[in-house]
């Protein structure tokens, strides 16, 4: 799933998963104004922290120990990519494309790998690679985790000015 933030007064919910026994969080108090979201694997999570004047993205064990700081700049958008070790973001910016990139949480490794993206990227569901929406002209990329092999997929009509991924499937994208 993927990530945006939440205003600071927000809290934190856990529901079971038959929808009974809904309350509030108690591992996880949202004192920072975060929104939480858990590795594929249920081992980390990672959420933003308002600080700054921007959203920062932090990762945490699932059982709320060893927080730690991953980006230097805002973040507007960030999502697990299969591994649980890998996280893509989209870099906060107004008024055009902005950077989407990847870091790598044991490492610490942040690799852009593009600059012109003007929506989130989704990952393939197997494989180490993603998928945004770039600009001028509007058009569909691929692109490998670690920055390698971007490629147009689709260029959009010149009467679509704008798009947004939905979800990818071996072999397919929903826009």
């Amino acid at each position: 799933s993927a990530l945006g933030t939440m205003p600071p007064d927000s809290e934190s919910f856990q529901l079971t998963t038959d929808g009974d026994n809904t309350q509030p969080n108690d591992r996880f108090q949202n004192p920072y104004g975060l929104q939480t979201i858990f590795a594929p694997d249920g081992n980390h999570l990672t959420f933003t922290k308002l600080e700054d004047g921007g959203a920062y993205l932090w990762v945490m064990e699932a059982d709320g120990s060893n927080a730690r700081r991953l980006t230097d700049e805002s973040v507007s958008w960030a999502e697990w990519a299969s591994d649980s070790q890998t996280l893509v973001y989209w870099v906060t910016r107004t008024g055009g494309p902005a950077p989407l990139r990847t870091v790598n949480i044991e490492m610490g490794d942040v690799v852009t790998v593009a600059e012109d993206a003007i929506s989130h990227g989704v990952w393939h569901p197997t494989q180490p690679k993603l998928y945004y929406v770039a600009d001028n002209p509007v058009r569909i990329m691929s692109v490998n985790a670690d920055g390698t092999d971007t490629m147009n997929v689709y260029t959009m009509p010149a009467s679509m000015t704008s798009i947004s991924l939905v979800a990818t499937l071996p072999g397919r994208l929903l826009f």
